[in-house]
Parts: structure tokens; C-alpha cells; sequence
């Protein structure tokens, strides 16, 4: 577990903001507002620090924060650090200083929240100043465990995989996530010749051997489980929601579906909101149709966030079965290795129309009622 804490009581003031974990041995904390940020010579201290953060299997953390010192601007005040290799924390990058892999020089600016992995390796969406930067080229994605050991993943301007001739990324969103391969996923805006509003957005992941993929493109039609050809819409909607396992196979919501790749990486359809599932589990029939669906994501399974797609490849979702009721599921459908028969699991009915979707997938207050094979 890791948190941000607000301190009181004697001697507090502007050093009350602090990050706590709790391991083994209990709560420690992990950084306060006052204390050095390492990596600075001692001149800066940190300020505040944005939630939530990522802390991976081993109880170790990465933290994005503000920091203050003598003659820092608001393109020099900010960074990210990790407790990679459990020796406490380590700057990451800092902005201010050099992005690496850009020519000229270029240097950070501002950071998104990390994605963070067991191996200590951080993933990061960041803005970036200097000689040659414009609006076509002042954001990337970077990777790594390190300040010296940070590689560009992916710049604002550049040719976009997978999509053509003439099609270049043109925004990234804040999320962005590694799985413990070091596989690295995130979701992209596109521009160029041929791009139009129906085909601007997609999402991309790196196969293993680091190369970037285009895993779906809104506006691709795609007819898997329907009996009619359908059409991914826009990526990068708050609730849309994605998740690397540590195979490399992809789970994503858009729009209305759920979707995941499966061992040969061909992109499956989970669930369809208005597909009618049958909920009994004996001779009779029980037919629902399904409504909204929610899939916990944004993670690569090793940053402490929820996640609804496991390393096995089954895949949690709710999803509204009638006005009052929401059911939660469990899919087999790309699961490996694969299973003799594809099973959509009922698991159970929660909550009622006053409980919020994000307590949709609280374990403590699922019933299993029934289980379809």
C-alpha cells in the first residue's frame, strides 16, 4: 500500500506532506515535504507529490513530485524518483535537465504519473523545452531504471507504427505502463495526410523484443464474436482503461466492448454492451442483457493499481444487468494456455443503483451464485 499522509503537531508547517508504504515491519515513510531531493546537491527539497503512486511486488516506490530551492521555475521544479534496487530513492529525471535521445538540447520540462515494474524499470509521459522543440515535437514517453539509463520510447512528430505512410503521433495520454518484460503500452493521438477525425486515436504496445505495435486503431472495423462488423472508437476517454500482462497480451475498454489480444496477439471481443448472457447455470434460462461495463485497468501488474486482466490472460469486468443490478464476470476467452472450452463466468450480482462504479469489483461483497462452462 502506498499513500500520501498529512502531518500535524509540533514542528509541522511546511514540512507536513508526506508518502507512506507499508511493508513487512509496518508503515515507513518514504519521502516529506523538507527533506533533500536526492539527485539535487542538496539545494532542493521536496514540496509536494502527486497521487496516486506506483509501488511494485517488492514494496519498492516511484513518486512524481514538486520541489522547491533557490532559483527554480516552473520549468525546473518538478521530477520523479524511484526506490528501485531497494536503496532508497534515486532521481529518475528532473526537469530541467537533459531528455535523452533528442537531438539538440532538449530538456524535461513537466511528467505524468509512472508506470513501474519489479525490475525498478519507470515509465513516464513528459514534456520537454529547448533548441529545436516546437508544439509538433515537445512531448515523449521515456523508460527506465535510472537517470543515465533513460531511452526514448516514443516522441510527439515521429512516425507512428503500423499505420501507414505519412502518420505521425501527434499527442500521448498521461497513462502509460510497463509489465514485468519490460513491455511498455500506452495510447497515442495521430496526424497526416490520411488521418482524419474517425482514425486519430490508438493504442500501441511492444512486443518482446521492444518493437512497437499497433494493437488497435479507432475507426478499424473488427467483426470478432459479432455477427456484424464493428468499429473501434476514440481511445483516450478518462474511462477508457487498458492492461499489459506479463505474457504481453493486451485487455482494453473502448467504447462499449471489451476487448484482449490472445496468444497469437490477434485482438478477441471480450464483452459488447446490449449482448444478452444467460445467468442461469441449470437447465432453465435466466437471459440479461448486459449495459455499461467497467474494467479496472491503466497497469502493467506490477505498479500496485487494480487490474481486471491477470498474467494468466482471464479478465474481470461488471457490467449493469438490469436498472438496479450490476453482475461481475470472469472471461476465459484469451486465457493461456488455452482452455478445452471458452467460459464466460457469472461470479455474482453487487450493489444497486446508488453504488458508484468504481466500488463495482469490491470482493467483500460479491456472492457467487452461479458459474457457466
Amino acid at each position: 500500500i502506498a499513500f500520501n499522509a498529512r502531518l500535524t503537531g509540533p514542528g509541522t508547517g511546511l514540512n507536513d506532506l508526506s508518502v507512506w508504504s507499508e511493508d513487512d515491519d509496518g508503515l515507513r515513510i518514504v519521502a516529506r515535504a523538507g527533506d533533500v531531493a536526492p539527485g539535487s546537491n542538496g539545494d532542493d527539497s521536496f514540496l509536494t507529490f502527486f497521487a496516486p503512486h506506483a509501488i511494485n511486488d517488492l514494496g519498492e516506490m516511484a513518486l512524481w513530485a514538486r520541489v522547491t530551492g533557490p532559483g527554480l521555475s516552473t520549468k525546473t521544479n518538478q521530477g520523479i524518483w524511484s526506490e528501485a534496487g531497494g536503496n532508497g530513492l534515486a532521481l529518475v529525471a528532473r526537469a530541467g535537465r537533459t531528455a535523452s535521445g533528442i537531438d539538440g538540447d532538449a530538456r524535461f520540462r513537466g511528467f505524468s504519473l509512472p508506470g513501474f515494474n519489479d525490475a525498478g524499470t519507470v515509465v513516464f509521459r513528459a514534456s520537454i523545452t529547448g533548441e529545436g522543440i516546437n508544439v509538433d515535437n515537445n512531448i515523449g514517453i521515456w523508460a527506465g531504471k535510472s537517470e543515465a539509463d533513460m531511452s526514448l520510447i516514443a516522441q510527439k512528430g515521429s512516425p507512428a507504427p503500423d499505420v501507414g505512410p505519412d502518420a505521425f503521433f501527434s499527442f500521448f495520454s498521461d497513462v502509460t505502463v510497463v509489465n514485468s518484460q519490460n513491455q511498455i503500452a500506452f495510447v497515442a493521438g495521430l496526424k497526416g495526410p490520411a488521418v482524419t477525425e474517425q482514425n486519430d486515436t490508438g493504442l500501441w504496445a511492444q512486443d518482446r523484443d521492444g518493437n512497437l505495435r499497433l494493437v488497435a486503431r479507432e475507426g478499424a472495423s473488427h467483426s470478432s464474436g459479432l455477427f456484424f462488423g464493428t468499429f473501434f472508437s476514440e481511445f483516450g476517454y478518462q474511462l477508457d482503461s487498458f492492461v499489459i500482462n506479463s505474457r504481453g497480451q493486451i485487455a482494453f475498454l473502448n467504447g462499449a466492448s471489451i476487448w484482449a489480444t490472445d496468444q497469437e496477439g490477434e485482438v478477441q471481443l471480450i464483452a459488447n454492451a446490449f449482448q444478452t448472457v444467460d445467468l442461469d447455470d441449470g437447465p432453465g434460462t435466466n437471459l440479461r442483457t448486459l449495459g455499461g461495463l467497467f474494467f479496472s485497468g491503466n497497469t502493467g501488474n506490477q505498479d500496485g493499481r487494480a487490474t481486471g486482466f491477470n498474467d494468466l490472460g482471464e479478465l474481470t469486468f461488471s457490467a449493469a444487468i438490469n436498472r438496479y443490478t450490476n453482475g461481475v464476470f470472469v472471461s476465459s476467452a484469451v486465457m493461456i494456455p488455452e482452455p478445452a472450452t471458452a467460459w464466460l463466468c457469472f461470479i455474482g450480482i453487487i450493489g444497486c443503483v446508488l453504488t458508484t462504479r468504481r466500488s463495482l469489483l469490491d470482493n467483500d461483497r460479491l456472492k457467487r451464485l452461479s458459474r457457466k462452462k
